[in-house]
């Protein structure tokens, strides 16, 4: 009978350690699901504020550089004398604008290409970061 007692009883401490090595799993399975959750929170939020501030500094630049050209161009123009100033206006306009679309071209090209490689980076880093703090938390969480 004390055999028959001790069997019932290892029997029931093995399901009481089933039952809690199976809540454990599920409760790190959900604890991963949050982390994963909030690292890709944090993830978008990191981008949207590096596309703001490239925004910004963009709009910065087109504008610096058009005032620039429409500086030199108002110089040349009040150098002229007003016999050719029809011709030169047409030839003078002919080339601010060739000349913004390349500028603004190159500038576009560069600013995305910088912008590209920054977002990477900042996306390598946040993911390098979170990967090693997901690591932690689980290894925090199994010890």
């Amino acid at each position: 009978m004390k055999e028959s007692m001790e069997t019932a009883l290892a029997e029931q401490i093995a399901a009481v350690e089933a039952t809690c090595e199976s809540a454990k799993e599920k409760a790190l399975e959900q604890q991963k699901l949050v982390l994963e959750q909030e690292s890709a929170r944090m993830l978008s939020e990191a981008i949207a504020n590096k596309e703001s501030e490239l925004g910004a500094d963009y709009s910065k630049s087109l504008e610096n550089a058009l005032e620039k050209q429409k500086f030199e161009i108002e110089e040349r123009l009040s150098v002229e004398n007003s016999g050719s100033m029809s011709e030169l206006r047409k030839s003078l306009d002919s080339e601010f604008k060739q000349r913004l679309a390349e500028n603004l071209h190159e500038q576009q090209a560069k600013l995305m290409h910088d912008f590209n490689m920054k977002l990477e980076a900042e996306m390598k880093g946040q993911e390098f970061s979170l990967g090693k703090q997901h690591q932690e938390d689980l290894d925090e969480a199994l010890a």
